[in-house]
């Protein structure tokens, strides 16, 4: 019989895909999971840290734009000053030592924020690049609403912005488009008296120009919208209009990061792009030993697949070759595995069903071989019986009736060795057999005691035929000639066991003939070679092992000066 490898095949590679391969992936995929989360925190953290530093740079550069104007009126004399009428005399040099000094000193006289108060009160001459009149810029839309406008105390202006004709650019000192105005009205007792503007060029906001960050940075200034890009990649307006659209304060994508920066006390909105900490070769690398490592553990499954499902067809088809055999034949593998031990398992079968059909086969000749004794012995046994008959008879008439019941005995057990077919008999028959058998050795004049302990429930136990009597014959042949045979048989039952026990006060064994017996007894079967001319002890323990199992066979032993012979049958 051959078996199909397809089916292991199948079932050991469903389970290496479900049990193995698929968790695999799963738990790779969701550590490669982990690891692009992780990457991305740390882009996000690593970014904020450096565009808070970038943030706060160009942030210090608009608070100091409005910090300035609100210095200078602070000052109540400033207030005072351009709130009454001017006098030349009295007014000039105070005007040109005390008031502009002060707004020089505050605006600071090295920073590139011009400093420029336009004020309503027209006595006081516009001089000294720094004091205008209102009427000057109040035409520009922007100007002029946000001057109208109560709820507006400052606000920013981004100078490139204002489309006005006929205006002076002196005055206003707006030529110079690339800035960022910042406004705020001077106030006299809750009146507006004019307006302070300070501005922004717009290059201070340019980190690579300001030698801020030692970088090539992209600075694009779009109204109030400021881009720094420190890619390496220089970017178009759309692409930055959509980054912008898509940046919601944080943003990422494979390409760069972008955050944007807001603050409540300026309307510039600071977008900063950086480039992305990039670990894909490293995910390529673990993509590549990922891919290595399952090939190698795939082609390890493979192999061990395949050697282990041929040690499996090995066993099948050395147990087919086996049983074909009449099981000769045994398994030999060089594993140290559960195969291994399979194999040595179904070799424990092998020789069990080997020593089972061994067992079988002697049974069996032994069952014929004594129906053709018992067919030999059943030559006309009538004639034989009614002979035996007629000498008892005679014997009574002449009065030997001591004779006749012995003939009597003699008769019953040809009967009951000739006549019977069958191999079991109670152990109430065997008993009779044997109390036959002293009936007729009495004759000889022999003093014999037999002595039976045997409780009413086990006389109708089966045993097989021919045990008690041979053991019974063999104590006469070593009897005491000069003392009274006594022969005991003792029968009891010990866990789910029946016991024998036959002992006799005879001439005794030695140690060496006790061993040689028992050794004799505990080995294979003789039963065999044994002639059948006469059942010795060799007979009944061969038989007893044939039928009830190796374990049960005879046991010699020197009992209290007494030689016993014991044995056990199971209860069945």
């Amino acid at each position: 019989m051959k078996y199909s490898k397809n089916n292991l095949t199948r079932s050991f590679t469903t389970h290496f895909i479900f049990l193995i391969l698929l968790p695999f992936l799963v738990i790779s995929s969701f550590l490669l999971h982990i690891s692009y989360i992780s990457s991305r925190d740390d882009n996000k953290r690593l970014h904020m840290d450096f565009t808070s530093q970038v943030a706060y740079n160009i942030n210090q550069q608009f608070t100091f734009a409005q910090n300035i104007p609100r210095l200078v009126l602070l000052n109540d004399s400033i207030i005072d000053f351009f709130s009454k009428p001017y006098q030349d005399k009295i007014d000039l040099e105070y005007y040109r030592t005390q008031i502009y000094d002060y707004s020089k000193i505050t605006s600071g006289i090295s920073s590139d924020m011009k400093l420029r108060m336009y004020i309503e009160n027209e006595t006081i001459p516009s001089g000294f690049g720094m004091f205008y009149h209102l009427s000057n810029i109040l035409h520009i839309p922007s100007i002029q609403s946000f001057y109208e406008d109560e709820a507006q105390d400052s606000c920013w202006l981004d100078a490139s912005s204002i489309t006005s004709e006929n205006f002076y650019a002196d005055a206003l000192s707006l030529y110079n488009i690339d800035s960022f105005c910042f406004m705020t009205k001077i106030y006299n007792d809750a009146e507006p008296i004019g307006i302070v503007l300070s501005y922004l060029p717009k290059h201070l906001l340019n980190l690579s120009a300001t030698g801020s960050f030692n970088s090539n940075v992209q600075c694009v200034i779009d109204n109030f919208k400021l881009y720094y890009n420190f890619t390496s990649k220089t970017l178009s307006s759309d692409e930055l209009d959509t980054i912008y659209q898509r940046t919601d304060t944080f943003y990422t994508n494979k390409h760069y990061v972008a955050s944007k920066h807001t603050y409540p006390t300026h309307p510039f909105e600071i977008i900063i792009i950086t480039s992305p900490f990039s670990n894909q070769p490293f995910n390529i690398l673990l993509l590549l030993i990922f891919i290595v490592f399952i090939f190698i553990l795939f082609l390890f499954f493979i192999l061990y697949n395949c050697k282990l499902i041929h040690d499996i067809h090995y066993c099948l088809d050395a147990l087919d070759e086996s049983i074909q055999n009449n099981f000769t034949t045994t398994l030999h593998l060089n594993r140290s595995d559960e195969i291994f031990h399979i194999s040595s398992r179904i070799n424990y079968l092998i020789e069990k069903i080997r020593n089972l059909i061994s067992v079988t086969i002697k049974q069996e000749v032994s069952a014929k071989e004594n129906q053709l004794i018992a067919l030999q012995h059943q030559i006309n046994p009538h004639f034989l019986y009614n002979t035996m008959d007629i000498f008892s008879a005679r014997m009574e008439i002449n009065e030997l009736y001591e004779e006749s019941d012995a003939m009597t005995c003699f008769c019953s057990m040809l009967r009951y060795n000739i006549n019977s077919n069958q191999m079991l008999a109670t152990i109430a028959d065997e008993l009779a057999q044997v109390t036959h058998y002293i009936t007729i050795q009495k004759l000889r004049e022999i003093d014999i005691v037999l002595i039976t302990n045997i409780s009413e429930e086990l006389v109708h136990i089966p045993i097989i035929k021919f045990i008690l009597q041979p053991i019974v014959e063999n104590s006469f042949k070593y009897r005491k000639l000069d003392s009274t045979l006594v022969i005991s048989i003792k029968i009891f039952e010990d866990n789910r066991l029946i016991y024998f026990k036959i002992q006799d006060n005879g001439t005794g064994l030695s140690e060496d003939k006790l061993a040689e017996l028992n050794q004799s007894f505990s080995s294979s079967y003789s039963a065999l070679s044994k002639s059948y001319h006469h059942i010795g002890l060799s007979n009944i323990n061969d038989r007893l092992k044939l039928f009830y199992g190796p374990s049960h066979h005879i046991v010699a032993s020197m009992e209290d000066g007494q030689t016993t012979f014991t044995f056990s049958i199971p209860i069945k």
